[in-house]
């Protein structure tokens, strides 16, 4: 059975960028992966460190997963639209229609990284500088964005027959007793760690103003020929039950929708649900460093950087989608578009059919399994590595060569023994390549005739920053023995997941730096694509005593 990983301790990252696509249908549209691709890609020109974050609705194609892999995205699937909705709402197949609401209900998730600050980016944008840069410039508020299109703060004039009659919402607000939020477009927005997290537990309450927004929309009909605007997603299956008074109980809660656009359902449901963070500071973002809509175009091209040279984000709409790949293509804006980021030093060629690993685009290059040996099994191989101990040879080195890829030679301090009979029945047993094959998609068989154990029983025993030589392309280590507590990182397996195949430079500068200690318990087992996910162990603490079994294996037919 796999399970949960237990994270002892994941070193805080100051800032983080993160997307999220779906789609009710499951595969999200080419249009949407080309924007999200073309802005990740954009964004990885003028920054290849910052975490990045997809969360991804339904189940795309392997290959998109394994694009997104390439550029150094941690990619999470969140399962369907619909689950997710149904968790906290009895109408989800309404609610499901409302396309755009999934795009501020990931925030929970991010408590894997912990940013202080955390900038949510539509797929729809083009990124011409350093994120960073707006992280630097924006410190103080709780929360930035542009203002929404249109609206009084719109350098456009303001259009409350179009767009957000401001009067309507402020109504709104102090019938809810919320706090006012000034409308702004959320396709580039940057949130402080304190909201973030307490959006996070308003998901609820989020949902009702959708439920809540969606029921007077069934109450009145919006004339399409005078507004321009079709009424929202899933508004005549909501009609047809309010005909037949099935959701009754939701008519008196009803709350007017301050626009004519039904496509800001999305973005109103979140102004509202804002208002409920006590204390909550707001404010826009500049255009000279954020553009949206007709602002990202000047002369009839896509505004560069060169032409405004503090610009890091445009925002361009869905529309505007063939007109901004047109100019690309044509303009040559962006270079080497399709080619992936490449950081200083040794990259490593890894095929296809690895990055395309379940291993890799849903568990960042691992995967741990609670039970996988039997309690026969594990007593026997728990008996079999004491025995073992006392033929055990020291493995010593304290000299890093700093090399780059695999077989390199990292400091080590542990003590390594043969395996034996029990130990070799089960590596070469043909259920275990059997299983192996299936969790990693891929061919695999035992890379030796024999496994062998690890010991980290004395005080400091450690082995640094590597990835696994050559044969050893997956690794699948139990865990024997541990007598420290599973909260205590001593003797840890750390591993970098932001830098799967990549070089071991950039980590040796700040070991802790993206490092995610796992701390198995006696009896969990870890499957692991070390040649390819940078990792090493902590040392153990005085007394205490950590016995793995170590068993090699091979991918065919391409070895990389």
């Amino acid at each position: 059975m796999r399970v949960r990983l237990h994270l002892v301790r994941v070193v805080n990252e100051s800032a983080l960028v993160c997307y999220s696509v779906s789609h009710a249908g499951g595969q999200p549209s080419s249009t949407r992966l080309w924007q999200l691709l073309t802005s990740i890609r954009t964004l990885r020109q003028h920054n290849s460190e910052i975490p990045v974050v997809v969360f991804l609705y339904g189940t795309p194609a392997a290959d998109f997963t394994a694009s997104l892999v390439r550029l150094g995205v941690h990619v999470r699937q969140m399962g369907t639209y619909r689950s997710l909705i149904d968790r906290h709402h009895s109408h989800g197949d309404v609610l499901e229609q409302a396309r755009t609401l999934h795009r501020f209900l990931d925030l929970d998730a991010l408590t894997e990284w912990e940013p202080e600050r955390v900038l949510c980016l539509d797929a729809d944008t083009v990124i011409l500088g350093d994120v960073a840069e707006l992280f630097e410039r924006y410190r103080e508020g709780d929360c930035y964005a542009r203002e929404e299109q249109l609206t009084r703060r719109s350098r456009s004039g303001y259009r409350p027959d179009i767009m957000v009659d401001e009067d309507a919402l402020a109504e709104l607000v102090a019938q809810e007793g919320t706090a006012p939020i000034p409308p702004f477009n959320a396709g580039v927005l940057l949130l402080s760690q304190r909201v973030w997290i307490e959006l996070a537990q308003l998901e609820s309450i989020y949902f009702d103003y959708a439920w809540r927004f969606l029921t007077w929309m069934a109450l009145n009909p919006q004339d399409v020929e005078s507004t321009g605007y079709r009424e929202g997603a899933g508004v005549d299956v909501l009609r047809a039950r309010v005909a037949n008074g099935i959701v009754a109980d939701s008519l008196e809660r009803a709350l007017p929708f301050p626009s004519s656009n039904r496509w800001l359902i999305g973005e109103t449901t979140l102004w509202m649900t804002l208002g409920h963070i006590p204390g909550l500071t707001y404010f826009d973002f500049s255009p000279a460093h954020v553009r949206q809509g007709e602002e990202t175009f000047t002369d009839g091209g896509l505004t560069t950087r060169a032409q405004s040279q503090e610009l890091v984000v445009s925002h361009y709409f869905y529309g505007q989608t063939q007109k901004v790949r047109w100019h690309m293509t044509t303009e040559e804006l962006i270079r080497e578009l399709d080619q992936p980021v490449r950081a200083k030093g040794k990259m490593l060629q890894i095929p296809d059919e690895v990055l395309r690993s379940p291993l890799v685009t849903e568990g960042s290059g691992l995967a741990v399994y609670e039970d996988l040996l039997d309690p026969d099994l594990m007593w026997a191989l728990q008996t079999e590595s004491m025995s073992a101990y006392w033929a055990a040879t020291p493995e010593e080195q304290w000299i890093d060569d700093l090399g780059e890829g695999r077989g390199a030679h990292p400091r080590m301090r542990f003590m390594k023994a043969s395996g034996g009979p029990a130990q070799t029945t089960f590596y070469q047993s043909d259920w275990l390549s059997a299983f192996l094959s299936r969790e990693s998609g891929m061919e695999v068989v035992p890379a030796g005739s024999s496994g062998g154990y690890s010991y980290y029983t004395r005080e400091g025993d450690f082995l640094g920053l590597h990835l696994d030589v050559d044969y050893c392309d997956m690794v699948l280590l139990t865990v024997l023995n541990d007598n420290s507590e599973a909260d205590d990182p001593s003797g840890a397996l750390v591993v970098y997941r932001d830098h799967i195949g990549g070089p071991l430079a950039p980590i040796r500068q700040d070991l802790e730096s993206g490092a995610t200690y796992l701390k198995l318990r006696s009896g969990q087992s870890i499957v692991m694509l070390g040649g390819i996910l940078p990792h090493r162990v902590a040392p153990v603490r005085r007394e205490q005593s950590r016995v793995l079994s170590v068993l090699c294996f091979t991918a065919k037919p391409t070895q990389y």
